[in-house]
């Protein structure tokens, strides 16, 4: 006799036949994912004996569950130095091979039983098990080094010399977990490439390095995009000819829940390394984008500029246009009402890749601001045929104590040049009644700084505009942003010290020199402002 099966059993075994339907799709989809990615780890280098990522991991964590806490053995951590620079002038393709060449010779040079990977990007991971020695380890260091930096010929005759740096570890000493064993090769390794080319630095557990708390950043990175722990602050930028609001200067900043608020500085190198630095840019103007419709529903009038800045390893991403084409296309949003900043552009503006995705971006409408420091008669001469619309001038260029007839003189050619030529100048940085004076004897209307306000979270960006907060000057209470735009000068320097004078050398040692003498800063504030908005306010 058969059983009977009611309508409500029916339903009940479609629901456990479909959950059990969906599981086995869930497992094979991610069966599938870790195969395409151990496919993709094998592909990017195919070299006999070079293993990838995801073996070499098996490898150690399974022989670390075998071997007895008195056994050691050493990890090498090998980073080829500079590839992007030897890609971009040769051609990806010649760059490749010649790093394949390279790795063949390590892997010839290598004991049998020493094992070594493809560890991401230009990054190759050593195994040497307990039979060979601490010595051992550093000795093979030296050679591997040594056997990168021999030279490889690319063209006929031209040769190239890789540059590499190895960060070592040891276990137990340096770490009993394979995880901790890969945070001291990191930390190791920065620390090699901190000491100059061609060097190995073995992990040691008093190592100081500022990459020791990035190596825990480098693993939130991921979680903290899905967990929306970014954020973006808004400083505005005030008319003071009309004494009415120009835009906003957008700052990306990173709300850790355990550090607090992270500038940049803290996390960008890691997200380049992490292939985060494209979502970052993208993210940044959707957030951009988002808060413009948002002000329009509240002053349908006010016409705002917002600035974000664009960093020179985003702009050599060849799909940095299309990104932001796209996302302009998407929310049907006049890109000419967003500029963007282009970080030490005297350093990178003769690198062709960066020239071409500013020369696209500005096709697609999006205005284009750079820093007038390093900027002299000849630089400004140069940039007449670039499509730049807006030069910003940092406090360097109106502190009391540091004037001189020169810097008077550089910035008054900097603001002739850009009437001539139909440029906006902005003043950022300006902080007290006395900036400000020179600010508008230099003949320059759009002011950013403390004198006005400091940088606001979102949900006060109404209420600071209906109220006009801008008018009640708010004293600045804590030097994030001031340090922060000095590390950004201070870098330019740097730069154009390593890079020798310019055509006029005179006038750019001079501000050279101003530029240093004016990194003691002001100490902090000891009133705090008293305002209605300024319970809200968070701070760079």
């Amino acid at each position: 006799m058969f059983l009977e099966i009611t309508d409500a059993t029916a339903i009940v075994l479609m629901i456990i036949f479909t959950t059990i339907a969906m599981l086995l799709v869930f497992f094979f989809y991610k069966s599938v994912k870790r195969e395409r990615q151990r496919y993709k780890e094998e592909k990017s280098i195919s070299i006999e004996g070079l293993l990838s990522k995801s073996a070499i991991n098996s490898q150690i964590s399974s022989y670390l569950s075998k071997i007895t806490p008195d056994s050691n053995f050493s990890l090498l951590l090998l980073e080829i130095q500079e590839f992007d620079d030897i890609s971009d002038a040769f051609g990806r393709k010649e760059a490749e091979r010649a790093l394949e060449k390279a790795i063949f010779k390590v892997i010839q040079s290598l004991p049998k039983r020493v094992q070594i990977a493809s560890y991401g990007g230009t990054r190759f991971l050593i195994f040497l098990k307990s039979e060979y020695d601490r010595f051992f380890s550093i000795d093979l260091a030296r050679k591997v080094i040594s056997i990168v930096n021999r030279p490889i010929k690319i063209f006929r005759e031209t040769n190239i010399n890789f540059i590499s740096n190895i960060g070592i570890s040891f276990y137990p000493k340096h770490g009993v977990k394979f995880k901790h064993l890969q945070n001291s090769l990191n930390i190791a390794l920065h620390n090699a490439v901190k000491a100059g080319s061609n060097k190995y630095i073995v992990y040691s557990q008093n190592m100081k390095s500022e990459f020791s708390d990035n190596v825990e950043y480098h693993f939130e990175i991921k979680e903290a995009i899905e967990k929306k722990e970014f954020i973006m602050l808004y400083q505005p930028i005030i008319d003071t000819d009309k004494n009415e609001i120009y835009g906003f200067e957008a700052y990306v900043r990173w709300e850790h829940p355990k550090h607090g608020i992270l500038t940049p500085v803290q996390f960008l190198n890691i997200m380049e390394q992490s292939g985060d630095i494209s979502w970052i840019g993208v993210w940044g103007l959707e957030t951009i984008i988002a808060q413009n419709y948002e002000l329009n529903r509240s002053f349908p009038d006010l016409k705002l500029q917002f600035t974000i800045n664009i960093s020179p390893r985003q702009l050599m991403d060849d799909k940095i246009a299309d990104e932001f084409g796209k996302m302009i296309k998407k929310y049907k949003m006049l890109s000419s009402k967003i500029s963007l900043e282009i970080a030490e552009y005297s350093t990178y503006e003769k690198n062709s890749v960066i020239k071409h995705n500013i020369e696209r971006l500005k096709r697609l409408g999006f205005k284009i601001a750079i820093n007038g420091f390093g900027l002299d008669y000849a630089g400004l001469t140069d940039l007449a045929s670039m499509p730049i619309d807006t030069i910003r001038l940092d406090q360097h260029f109106f502190e009391k104590e540091q004037e001189t007839n020169i810097k008077v003189k550089l910035t008054s050619l900097i603001v002739d040049f850009a009437k001539q030529h139909n440029k906006v100048v902005i003043a950022e940085g300006v902080e007290n009644e006395e900036m400000l004076e020179l600010v508008k004897n230099a003949g320059i209307s759009k002011v950013q700084g403390y004198i006005y306000s400091k940088p606001i979270k979102p949900d006060v960006l109404i209420d600071f505009i209906r109220l006009r907060g801008w008018e009640n000057k708010l004293e600045p209470e804590v030097e994030e942003v001031k340090e922060e735009k000095q590390q950004k000068v201070k870098r330019t320097v740097d730069t154009v010290i390593n890079d020798g004078p310019s055509l006029n050398s005179k006038i750019e040692n001079e501000i050279i020199e101003e530029t240093k003498q004016s990194n003691d800063l002001e100490g902090k504030v000891e009133e705090k402002a008293q305002n209605t908005l300024d319970d809200d306010i968070d701070f760079l």
